[in-house]
């Protein structure tokens, strides 16, 4: 190889680099995939979360149409606020998919729900909103709150949240266990063939990969905002860049590393 195409080769590589480099920019835009969620950002260390200032915006997903995502939205709004890990949005709508498929049932037998917003008319005893949860007398023979305040979806959540908090371990016990301790359904089992569902939806609302994000079960440090290229290319963990992209002596590097930690 003569010096001119050595030269040439170095060149072509250096530019490439260039262009690489500029594209992976700091974008203030909500990430569809990546380190951090615009509705919440996990923690490794301690599987807890935190509010962000951007809102999802809410479109059908999968099976479930607008009206059901933003109920789901708003079971992860309320266990947000309350600090629930991100385990317990998904016991949270695992549960309300089975009692109501993520909608705000009025009940046949209980008419003050029927002149309130909802989605829907069930007829399961006095069991209202999107938990199924029974009304204090005299709208219900049940302890779980007035019927204005079950037919409120975050209101409703809030009240399943604070029973299942109660229950010993619940962050480490299935869903079917816990979602059956705070219900007392008829039907023990069918809580869990709704867990992927359930993950499915809590990781699309929060903008990230995988349940595992949510969960902390990474151990890579994922607490800024996401790199992203104008191409669609999401730095996967926040780590720092040991190799990057470019001409190396004798060859050419196709790609770039990051050095994170084990497990990441």
């Amino acid at each position: 190889m003569n010096r001119t195409s050595v030269w040439a080769g170095i060149a072509l590589g250096t530019l490439t680099f260039i262009v690489v480099s500029f594209f992976l920019i700091i974008v203030a835009i909500s990430p569809s995939y990546g380190c951090v969620s615009p509705v919440a950002s996990a923690s490794s260390a301690s599987g807890t979360t935190s509010a962000s200032t951007a809102q999802p915006i809410l479109a059908p997903i999968g099976p479930w149409n607008i009206q059901q995502v933003a109920n789901a939205a708003t079971i992860i709004a309320s266990g947000k606020a309350r600090g629930i890990p991100a385990r317990g949005w998904v016991i949270a709508l695992a549960t309300s998919m089975q009692e109501s498929t993520l909608r705000n049932l009025a009940n046949s037998d209980v008419p003050l729900s029927l002149a309130l917003p909802h989605q829907g008319v069930g007829s399961d005893h006095d069991s209202v909103g999107l938990f199924q949860q029974r009304p204090l007398p005299p709208d219900g023979a049940g302890t779980w709150g007035t019927v204005p305040e079950l037919m409120t979806p975050s209101i409703s959540a809030g009240k399943f949240y604070n029973a299942m908090v109660r229950v010993t371990n619940w962050q480490t016990r299935p869903v079917t266990e816990v979602a059956q301790i705070v219900q007392r359904s008829a039907f023990p089992d069918a809580y869990a063939k709704w867990e992927p569902q359930a993950a499915m939806l809590a990781v699309r609302l929060a903008g990230v990969s995988s349940i595992y994000d949510l969960q902390g079960a990474s151990l890579a440090v994922c607490n800024e905002v996401a790199v992203i290229s104008t191409g669609g290319w999401t730095k996967p963990v926040s780590a720092k860049v040991v190799s990057p992209f470019g001409p190396r002596s004798g060859g050419y590097h196709y790609g770039t590393d990051l050095g994170a930690n084990r497990n990441a």
